[in-house]
This record gives C-alpha cells, sequence and structure tokens, in this order.
C-alpha cells in the first residue's frame, strides 16, 4: 500500500480559540503534482548498542517500503512552525528517518534523524529532540506471564489509574484523559491506546501518546511524548501532521510469537486551550481509518505508563502469579530493572563466598594465636559466632520486609520514619559503602601474600633462596587480582553466580580436605588440653601485658570474619522469592562458616609443630604468614617436600579470589542503588546499566579504583593490612547498626512484616544485636602492637574520623537539603499512592 502524504490547515483568528478544528482527511496527489519541500535535520546519531542497529532513509510521498520486523514505529514530531500558507497551497514532505532496530528485542523504531538516542533507566530505547529532552519517542519491552492485556484491567480502568497518578503529583497542575481506546491487533491480540494532557510546572503543557500490547512473553510499549513550552509557541494556523509508512509484516517464524507491527500513527499537537483536547481527538478519529497491524505477548507484570507511574494489575491474580520479592518491591516504590534471575543456592554460594571460609581466618590467624595463645583463639569463635546470630537474625527479618538491592540503607530510610530517614540512610549507605570497598582491598591484599608465600615455596622456601616478592611486586599483585574482579563482575550475572556456585563447592570440599587431611599429615599433633585450655601471652612481641587486652585483641579474628551476610540482601532484587530466600541465605551462611570456620581454626591449631619457630623471620616462609608456616612444617615432616603445603595454599588462594569475585559484585550493587537515589556525586553515571549485560558496570568499576588507591600506601607502610581490615570491619558491620537500631526504636505498627518475622522477640535481638556491633567497631579503632610508632600504629581511627567528618560536613553544608533517601521509581502499586520523588525518566 502506497500513501500519498498531504497537509490541511484550518485558520483561526485570535478569538476563535475554541473552534474545533477540521478533522484532517488524507488525499492522494499524483507525484508531479507536488512540490517538494525538505526539513533540515541535524546529523544522525550513529549510536548503536548491542545488535541493534540505526540506518537512515528517505520517505518520500508515493514512497513504500517493505521490511521483516517484528515491531514497526514510525512516530516523528515535527517541532517549530511551518511557514503560514494559503489554503491552495500544497506541501510535500521529504524526511531523512533513521531507522533503529533491536533484533533481541524484535523491533524497528522509526525516527527523525535530528533526535538523539539517550540512555534512561527503565526504556529499552529512547529518542529524545536535541536540547528539548522533554519531547521523545520511545519503547519499553518488558518480559510478562500474562495472556493478554485484558488480565491488567480494562482500558478505562487504567486509564482512570494514570490520570489519578498523574493528578497526585506535586508538580502536576491539571491532567486530562484525551482518548482511551482498545481495538483489535493483528490476530485477534489486545491493544491499548491512551493519549493525555498534563499541565505541570516542570515543563509546561505536556501531551502524551502510549500504546501497548503483548507479544511473545514481551510487553511492548511505544511512547510519544511532547511538552508545550509558553516560550516558544506554535503557529496557531499550524497543524504537525505525520501520515503513515507502509510496512511489511513478519516473516520470521518465532516461536510462541506472531508479527508486532504497529502501524505509523498520526499525531497532532496544539499549544493553544481546547485545540489541545480536541485537535488530539480529531487526530486520533483518524487512526481508526489505518490498518492496524499489532501483535503482542505478556511477561511481567508491569504497564510502564507515561509519567513514570507503573500500574499493576488486580491483586488476586498478582498473588499466584508474580514473584512475591518484585511484588513487595514494587509496594516499596521500586520498578524491576535487575533481572530476577537467581535461586536460593546461587545466593547462597554469594553470599558464602563473601564470607568465605580461610579468607576472614587465614591472614589474622598468626596475630591472634600470639596475642594469648589458642585457648583464647578457638573458644572467640565460640563466643563471637554466638552474639553473630543475633545481628543476623535482627537483618534477617529486616530483609524479608524489605528485599531491595539497596538492603542496609534503603532499611534505614524506611524504619526511620520520614523524619529521621535521609539522615539514617545517609549515614549507613556511606558506612556501607566505605566498608564494602575496603573489603575488595582486604582480599586482594591476602590474596596477593598467599601467592607471595606459593611463589617462595615453589623457588626453594626462604632457607634455601627462594624469591620473595618485593613491595612493588606485591602492589602488582594487589593491583591485579582488582581488575581482574573488576573484569568478570562487567559480564553477564550469570558468568558471576556461576562462578560462585564453583566457589562454594571450592570452599566446601577444599575446607574438607584441608581439616581432614592437615591433623593426619602431621607427624606430630597439640593435645586437646593445649588447644582448648592453654593461655599464652607474648607481651616481648606486642608490647602489651594486660590479660584482658590481648585477650579482646585475639577476638578479632573471629570478628573479621564473621560478617558480609548482608551479601544475600545485596542480591534480593535479582533472586526468586527474595522475601523468603534472602532470610535464608543469610542465616545459612552464618551456620555454614560457623561450624567450618572453628573446624578450620581447629586443624590448623592441633597441627603446630612447634609455636615459637612460626614467629621466626629465618623460618622457610620468611616468618610472613603463620598458616602458610603450619602447612610446610606439616608436609615436609612426613613428605620432606612442600608439594603438599603448595596445593592447599593454592586452596586457600582461590577462596581469596572467590571472595574478592563476590565483594566486588556487592560493592557494585551498593554504589549502584546509592547513585540511583542520588546519594553519591556524579550518580547518572554511576547507576548506569550495561545494556547488553544488565550489570551495573560503571560502579564495578568505580569501586576498583578506589580499591586500588587504597592499595598504594603497601609501598611505604607495613601496617597496611590492619589499617584496610579495621576500615573494612567498621564501615561494613557499623553499617548493620543503623537499620537494626531504627527497628529498636520504631512503631511496631508502622512496620510490614515478611514471612521471617520474630514477633515480641524482636526488640531484644535487636538490642543485643545492636551493643554487640557497637563493641566490635570500637575494638576495631585499638592499637595492636605497643610501643606506639609509625610502623605500629593502627591508622583505622585516623582514616575513619575523617571519612565520617568529610561525609557529617556534606550532609551538615548540603546533602539535607536534597538528599531524601530512597528514590522510587513507581508513582502507583496496586492503585495506590506511591511517595516518589523521582519517577521513571526514561518514559516522561
Amino acid at each position: 500500500m502506497a500513501l500519498r502524504v498531504s497537509f490541511s490547515f484550518t485558520s483561526h483568528s485570535p478569538c476563535q480559540q475554541n473552534h474545533t478544528p477540521k478533522p484532517f482527511s488524507p488525499r492522494t496527489f499524483s507525484s508531479t503534482s507536488l512540490p517538494k519541500a525538505s526539513f533540515s535535520n541535524q546529523k544522525q546519531n550513529p549510536e548503536s548498542i548491542d545488535d541493534s542497529r540505526k540506518e537512515t532513509l528517505t520517505l518520500s510521498h508515493g514512497s513504500s517500503k517493505r521490511r521483516k520486523l517484528s515491531l514497526s514505529v514510525l512516530a516523528l514530531l515535527i517541532n517549530g512552525s511551518l511557514p503560514n500558507l494559503s489554503n491552495n497551497s500544497i506541501l510535500a514532505q521529504e524526511l531523512e528517518l533513521a531507522r533503529y532496530t533491536d533484533s533481541k528485542e524484535g523491533f524497528t523504531l522509526l525516527t527523525p534523524s535530528s533526535y538523539v538516542k539517550v540512555d534512561k533507566a527503565g526504556a529499552t530505547v529512547l529518542f529524545e529532540e536535541v536540547n528539548k529532552g522533554s519531547n521523545n519517542i520511545g519503547v519499553v519491552v518488558t518480559p510478562v506471564r500474562l495472556a493478554s492485556l485484558g488480565e491488567f484491567g480494562s482500558p478505562q480502568f487504567v486509564a482512570d489509574k494514570l490520570i489519578q497518578a498523574e493528578k497526585k503529583k506535586e508538580s502536576t497542575k491539571d491532567a486530562e484523559v484525551i482518548s482511551v481506546a482498545e481495538r483489535s491487533g493483528h490476530g485477534g491480540l489486545q491493544v491499548y491506546e491512551f493519549e493525555y494532557k498534563v499541565d505541570s510546572t516542570r515543563g509546561g503543557m505536556k501531551r502524551i501518546f502510549s500504546a501497548v500490547f503483548v507479544s511473545s512473553k514481551k510487553l511492548y510499549l511505544l511512547n510519544i511524548a511532547h511538552s508545550d513550552k509558553p516560550e516558544s509557541p506554535l503557529d496557531t494556523d499550524t497543524r504537525t501532521i505525520l501520515e503513515e509508512h507502509d510496512t511489511g509484516r513478519a516473516s520470521e517464524n518465532w516461536e510462541d510469537s506472531i508479527s508486532v507491527m504497529l502501524k505509523a500513527y498520526l499525531a497532532e499537537y496544539f499549544r493553544h486551550g481546547p485545540a489541545l483536547h480536541h485537535g488530539g481527538r480529531d487526530v486520533r478519529n483518524k487512526l481508526g481509518t489505518l490498518e492496524r497491524d499489532i501483535g503482542t505477548t505478556a511477561s511481567s507484570w508491569s504497564i510502564y505508563c507515561p509519567g513514570g507511574m507503573e500500574y499493576r494489575r488486580p491483586e488476586a491474580a498478582q498473588v499466584e502469579e508474580m514473584d512475591p520479592g518484585e511484588k513487595r518491591l514494587n509496594e516499596l516504590g521500586y520498578k524491576q530493572e535487575l533481572r530476577r534471575e537467581m535461586t536460593l543456592f546461587k545466593t547462597l554460594a554469594i553470599s558464602f563466598s563473601t564470607m568465605t571460609l580461610f579468607t576472614g581466618i587465614t591472614p589474622l590467624y598468626g596475630s591472634s594465636l600470639l596475642y594469648a595463645g589458642p585457648a583464647s583463639l578457638v573458644w572467640g569463635w565460640v563466643v563471637v559466632s554466638f552474639f553473630t546470630w543475633f545481628v543476623g537474625i535482627a537483618m534477617a527479618e529486616i530483609c524479608s520486609s524489605f528485599p531491595t538491592t539497596g538492603s542496609l540503607y534503603f532499611w534505614a530510610a524506611h524504619l526511620a520514619g520520614p523524619r529521621w530517614g535521609p539522615f539514617a540512610s545517609w549515614c549507613c549507605a556511606w558506612l556501607e559503602t566505605i566498608g564494602l570497598v575496603a573489603g575488595i582491598g582486604t582480599q586482594a591484599y591476602a590474596g596477593s601474600q598467599t601467592l607471595q608465600s606459593i611463589i617462595l615455596l615453589c623457588t626453594g622456601t626462604n632457607k634455601n633462596g627462594g624469591y620473595f616478592a618485593p613491595k612493588w611486586l606485591f602492589l602488582c599483585m594487589y593491583i591485579g587480582l582488582t581488575l581482574i574482579w573488576a573484569v568478570l563482575n562487567t559480564f553477564a550475572l550469570e558468568v558471576i553466580a556461576f562462578i560462585d556456585v564453583i566457589s562454594i563447592w571450592w570452599q566446601v570440599i577444599g575446607g574438607l580436605v584441608i581439616v581432614i587431611m592437615l591433623p593426619l599429615v602431621s607427624l606430630t599433633t597439640k593435645s586437646a588440653s593445649y588447644v582448648f585450655t592453654h593461655f599464652e601471652t607474648a607481651p616481648d612481641s606486642t608490647g602489651i601485658s594486660s590479660k584482658p587486652y590481648v585477650v579482646v585483641l585475639s577476638f578479632l579474628v573471629s570478628q573479621y570474619s564473621l560478617y558480609g551476610y548482608d551479601a544475600a540482601a545485596h542480591l534480593t532484587e535479582e533472586t526468586k522469592g527474595a522475601d523468603k530466600n534472602g532470610p535464608i541465605a543469610i542465616l545459612s551462611s552464618i551456620g555454614i562458616i560457623t561450624v567450618f570456620g572453628w573446624a578450620y581454626i581447629l586443624a590448623l591449631t592441633f597441627s603446630i609443630q612447634d609455636f615459637g619457630y612460626l614467629y621466626d623471620t629465618s623460618n622457610e616462609t620468611a616468618g610472613a604468614f603463620v598458616p602458610a608456616q603450619i602447612l610446610y612444617d606439616a608436609f615436609h615432616g612426613r613428605y620432606h617436600n612442600s608439594a603438599g603445603a603448595i596445593v592447599l595454599l593454592f586452596i586457600i588462594w582461590g577462596s581469596f579470589f572467590f571472595g574478592g569475585l563476590s565483594i566486588t559484585t556487592s560493592a557494585a550493587r551498593v554504589v549502584y542503588a546509592l547513585s540511583r537515589d542520588e546519594g553519591i556525586p556524579f550518580s547518572s553515571i554511576w547507576r548506569k546499566i550495561h545494556p547488553k549485560h544488565k550489570v551495573p558496570s560503571n560502579a564495578v568499576w568505580l569501586c576498583a579504583a578506589i580499591c586500588i588507591l587504597l592499595g598504594l600506601p603497601i609501598l611505604k607502610v607495613n601496617v597496611v593490612f590492619t589499617a584496610i581490615t579495621s576500615i573494612c570491619t567498621i564501615g561494613w558491620v557499623g553499617g548493620y547498626a543503623v537499620p537494626i537500631f531504627a527497628r529498636i526504636v520504631m512503631d511496631e505498627k508502622n512496620f510490614k512484616a515478611g514471612p521471617f518475622y520474630l514477633g515480641r522477640a524482636r526488640r531484644p535481638v535487636c538490642i543485643i544485636a545492636f551493643l554487640w556491633i557497637c563493641y566490635t567497631c570500637s575494638v576495631f579503632l585499638l592499637p595492636t602492637y605497643y610501643p606506639l610508632s609509625w610502623n605500629t600504629f593502627n591508622y583505622a581511627p585516623v582514616a575513619i574520623g575523617v571519612g565520617l567528618s568529610l561525609i557529617m560536613l556534606w550532609w551538615i553544608l548540603d546533602a539535607r537539603k536534597w538528599f531524601k533517601g530512597p528514590v522510587r521509581n513507581i508513582d502507583i502499586s496496586n492503585g495506590k499512592k506511591g511517595q516518589a520523588r523521582n519517577m521513571n525518566p526514561a518514559i516522561v
């Protein structure tokens, strides 16, 4: 079908503002009767993402182009005044169009080449007019589980909810529905169409048209928005009309799909009074004359509507089919953006990998053993594990109620209430961010230390001229590990989840091998009375003679090891059934690490051959890594070689590698969540999701860069690991304290319980958890060696003090004026009002 293009103009005098424009009627002309007129267009934006592509084509009168495609949209909004022509004048058009094809989602979009493609969260593709982003054309494709649009409700019901949402916005002065339509598309499937106008304080009059349909388990939304600003009105005699462009039907025989084709839409925008309403009605009537070929399918529970709200279908059907974690997420004001594909096992794997069996114990084992001997170290693990359960239980209850990727700081904001919520979330978010980023550094440092020992034993040991990596090479290993984790985290989430599944088996099987093999291989083992009752201080080495003090310091290895279980909470937006599986993963991680961690400590302690020789700088490992020396003594004593020790050290190194990878994943999710709510500088950069892999790649690289900066002092300072460890623990565990304290003081009636609920036990549990966290943070600020010097001073108090002071100063001087905590991107959920501060910018 070839269509000829013509324009019809209706004159209006100032006194005829209320006159209804005459309906536009397309007329057919011969190609020789039309004088050509072209519109100037800016240079086409060649940006291409994924397997999507942009092409330029010319649409002329009488032209016809056929394409194989799933969805074809022709939506042109011509801005500015056309020349005033007499009624007898005829204007032909020749428009240069940019064609954007997304073969992954199965649609092609035709837009004016002057429009530029922009990346905004929530939109599959969005094109904006240059220097006037409120004029835009976009498509949102969302997986759904519905069979038809009718399951959402009637078109009028959806339109009513939509306009109610618009009217409830503070920026909206008035909103009015122009038209609501339902029609049968290609194959008899339903299509909903909405057109309405909004008078807003954020850009004047805005006209919005949307068409929605479902196909092949996907919901497609075409959205056209045009903003009317009084400073640049159109001539009242001008109508901007876009005629349809003929396209071919899809020939691909996709599984469970039908051909999806949206015919070209007429779009008419008026700038003055009732003409905006009536003119739109006339144009919409003309749409009834067009051939309508729209196919569809449904997979998400969301219709992403203009204005940034999300309408959800009636609750009865939601409860049966919608993921409960996603439902709760929507109730909290967030739409699903990340892929929800992770199972309980994968989430548990990442959480356990973040805690890791070896990474907390191995690097601090030697110093904790030196402080007060084996008894304090062994029983310290039991004591710390006991109190850790209170923290884990308190957090599991909150996670069940708030399954969001922002986890701790989101919890803090909601639990602290509207008055204190912004400040609580601000403190919590920054503590958590500091802790997680420093946590990457601890894994990189300990992994480099283990690798240093492996190289030393492989090249002949310290006594036989083995190679002991100097500081510059140690720093290179530190940076190298950090960069590898960042690269891996840039890939799809499935890659990380797969690696973490390997990690959990690596640690479980490797842990069993070490725990069982090490005592068996050792020629002699320490007695049970030595392991469980021997208390011994080393004031000559530590400079500390106070027994209570050294007992407190000997607990540090356990306190450093037994946290990180909140990693499961960071992944709740990507976990199926997160309101149940999130708490299960948290508590399961604590249970597994409690048992395996204690067994690992016992295996190392029972296998000690010579306590004093472990710290001798002339021993085979240069006195730099006590666990490495224990392994060497055991295998060399029985087999007279270090091969077995090297293999077990490699297992331990693998644990550091997997732990660093998981912590990088968690850190990036926290930075992404905070930037999504505009809580850090340059948030628009860090909150971007990789268009192909759907991971917060920019946030990943920010975390890696900061981690590398933390490690640079390795070249000059010997206590870098002590400082990074303390910063990591205080920041990470300190972040736990904020939502738990808010849970203690909040009114219980304001808490919506999830599947995991403590009931009356929540207050005593939370109080014990909060006090334990305060104690833990305090002891990591203490000096660990005396006398104090540049090489023994714990720099953590200085680093934490300066960091928190800057953060608080920023809050007092500036951030308190604009930071309001988590920003919802859904204005309505299940028909109820949401307290939205920022709406989805992709379709406004």
